[in-house]
């Protein structure tokens, strides 16, 4: 990243140019001082009042058509320096967006493991029994140490006694049924969810996820409360390319800062004071432009969480702030029309709001080289003027000489004008490379954020089905084949919960299906034959490309597990199937100018996923340098020729990078958009 941001680079531009116009203001008015005073001159002397009054008096005019177009062009540059501004706030906006939807998908998955782990038959058995056994706090010990985003996992009877803990055994027969969350599961029989808090229990910052653990007559018996670990929030913030001086911040629903760059504000200051912390926490989308407490001017882009699928958020926003220096600064705040529309299939955030801005700041420079063109005009005939009249003074000897100088300086004043009015239509140039850059930039930046969404749920599958495959009831029916209708009914209640899944499968030794959530009609079924199959049943941890699946109906993601005994025998395996329209999804959502494609690519280039249905496992992007690029773990843009249809393109590109133990599949994402300019 440049050691100047682009925010100022913006700021800067703007106000060159104004800087420079005031220039070639004073030269015009004295321009036109001097036509005054070469009129005066000439008619002094009947000789040189016919000849040369008649140019004086052209000169003024034409100054007076400067001073028209200078009038005209200050309207423009004030219209230039706030949509710089706005550019700068709008960009911010996008990006606070792209950030809370990355959380609320996080804390999606949080809030699906509270409820699978509660209907694990081990953890209602320790409830109905009032004491932890160890096949609980095993489990739950093995919970915490493969999905690695929590402090501890807590099992508590109906009394509010902890009685199992995956990692803080010493909280074992600790009461803890004065806590909130404690009452509100109890008494509502639901998962409840905390705001962020500091605990005393783990010594973190966390929030608990915490669900009832229910018997088979539906009735609550006890609380599975989980600590999820404030690290990882933090981890996806710091991960956002910002410009050197930007802050991000994470408010409750009541403003109060629970996560940011600024790690020490964390809980201990508000931003209702912030126009943009006071229209988040209403629930909307936007930027503004506002004094901060220290009488700093900063943009803000601000977003409310939308949440999630089944998980609707806790009223948190994003800020994403970045110091402006610009002049007579006013204060805005403006809001974005919002048609969303949870209960959709359609995602009506993929559209870049920026994009919109930026045009307007190409159209501005356009204008404004339009008339710095109409006042380069008028000075190459000032200065054709002021030669002629220089010419004509020449002739009148010793009369003509005072009228000589005034002509000169005439022309010198409009040559200095010649330069100063090129010197403005470089930095209008310069200008509009630099919003162009911005587009290039975010290209690579929703690029990087689309692959690292992937990357983030594609973890959690893999977290998924390693935990599922240590359940009693899948151990049991493995080893035994006993109990497939119950364990059918809890792989049938995990697809339910988690949503992204097209079937989960559990195969016995000799990969017969034995259980099945969804097909059970597959159940006798000898699947041993596939190549998934082979590998996990040899103790290998096995996550398949994207292929189609004749079983489940459709495209698939197959994350297959080793199923173990008590003895560290394997004994069968099971295989949860994710339904790749979920990737599809997150494919979509990537915030881009509405030209844009996206194209999620595997380890050989081929398309996988498109906002392009067309293109999806046809076109091949393998020959390109931007895959070349991008295959040697690059994150950037390009500029290249699209092989089909020959039209030049601006590629932002990213790949993958894995997440925690999750090494991913060396996916990459490039987004294309038609390259309109040279």
């Amino acid at each position: 990243m440049s050691t100047t941001s682009t925010s100022s680079q913006l700021i800067d531009a703007a106000a060159k140019i104004e800087s420079t116009l005031k220039q070639i203001k004073e030269i015009n008015s004295t321009t036109k001082l001097i036509a005054i005073n070469a009129a005066i001159e000439s008619s002094r002397t009947a000789q040189l009042s016919d000849n040369f009054s008649s140019l004086s008096e052209q000169v003024r005019t034409l100054s007076t058509r400067s001073e028209e177009s200078f009038n005209e062009i200050q309207g423009l540059i004030e219209n230039l320096r706030i949509s710089c501004a706005k550019a700068i706030a709008v960009r911010l906006a996008d990006l606070s967006i792209d950030i809370i939807d990355k959380i609320d998908r996080n804390l999606f998955e949080r809030n699906c493991d509270c409820q699978a782990w509660a209907s694990f038959e081990a953890i209602v058995n320790s409830c109905l029994n009032r004491f932890g056994n160890d096949q609980a706090i095993s489990l739950m010990k093995n919970l915490v140490d493969i999905y690695e985003v929590y402090h501890d996992i807590l099992l508590l009877d109906i009394d509010g006694n902890v009685i199992a803990a995956g990692k803080n055994p010493h909280l074992i027969q600790t009461n803890q049924s004065e806590r909130p969350w404690f009452k509100k599961v109890v008494g509502s029989g639901s998962v409840y969810v905390t705001d962020m808090y500091y605990s005393e229990s783990v010594k973190n910052f966390t929030v608990s996820y915490s669900a009832p653990v229910k018997d088979q007559n539906k009735n609550t018996i006890g609380v599975l409360s989980t600590r999820f670990n404030w690290h990882y929030i933090y981890d996806m913030i710091d991960k956002v390319k910002l410009e050197k001086n930007c802050r991000i911040y994470l408010i409750s629903s009541d403003g109060t800062i629970i996560s940011s760059t600024k790690k020490r504000d964390i809980l201990k200051d508000n931003l209702l004071w912030l126009g943009a912390g006071e229209k988040a926490i209403e629930g909307l989308r936007g930027y503004s432009i506002e004094s901060s407490r220290n009488g700093q001017w900063k943009a803000n882009g601000y977003s409310h969480t939308r949440g999630y699928n089944s998980y609707s958020g806790k009223g948190w926003s994003i800020i994403v702030d970045e110091p402006v220096l610009i002049e007579n600064p006013r204060v805005v705040i403006e809001s974005f029309e919002d048609s969303f529309d949870k209960n959709s299939d359609q995602n009506n955030f993929n559209h870049a709001h920026s994009e919109d801005v930026n045009d307007q700041l190409l159209q501005i420079t356009h204008q404004l080289g339009e008339s710095i063109e109409s006042i380069n005009k008028i000075n190459n005939v000032t200065t054709t003027l002021a030669l002629n009249a220089a010419i004509r003074a020449d002739r009148a000897g010793d009369q003509g000489r005072a009228f000589s100088v005034l002509a000169e300086e005439v022309r010198a004043f409009s040559s200095k004008s010649d330069l100063l009015t090129e010197e403005i239509n470089t930095t209008l140039d310069s200008l509009n490379h630099i919003v162009r850059e911005t587009v290039s930039t975010r290209l690579a930046d929703a690029a990087f954020d689309t692959i690292d969404k992937v990357d983030r749920n594609l973890f959690e599958r893999n977290c998924d089905v390693q935990a599922f495959s240590t359940f009693e009831e899948v151990i049991l029916c493995a080893e035994f084949g006993e109990g497939s209708e119950k364990t059918s009914a809890l792989l049938k209640d995990l697809h339910g919960i988690y949503e992204v899944y097209h079937d989960i499968h559990l195969l016995n030794r000799k990969g017969i299906i034995c259980a099945a959530g969804i097909r059970q009609d597959l159940i006798g079924s000898d699947i041993s034959d596939k190549d998934w199959f082979q590998q996990a049943i040899q103790g290998n941890l096995i996550v398949t490309d994207m292929y189609r699946s004749d079983m489940v109906g459709g495209y698939t993601i197959s994350y297959c597990a080793p199923v173990k005994n008590k003895f560290g025998q394997i004994i069968g395996v099971l295989t949860n199937h994710f339904n790749w329209n979920f990737a599809v999804e997150i494919t979509n959502a990537a915030l881009v100018y509405s030209d844009c494609k996206i194209y999620l690519l595997n380890s050989q280039g081929l398309v996988i996923s498109s906002s392009d249905s067309r293109d999806f496992l046809k076109k091949d992007f393998s020959k390109y340098e931007a895959f070349k690029r991008v295959s040697e773990g690059g994150n950037g843009f390009i500029v290249e020729r699209d092989l089909e249809s020959n039209q030049v393109m601006l590629i932002g590109y990213a790949r993958t990078e894995g997440y925690n133990r999750y090494r991913g599949k060396s996916w990459s994402v490039l987004i294309l958009q038609p390259k309109g300019y040279e």
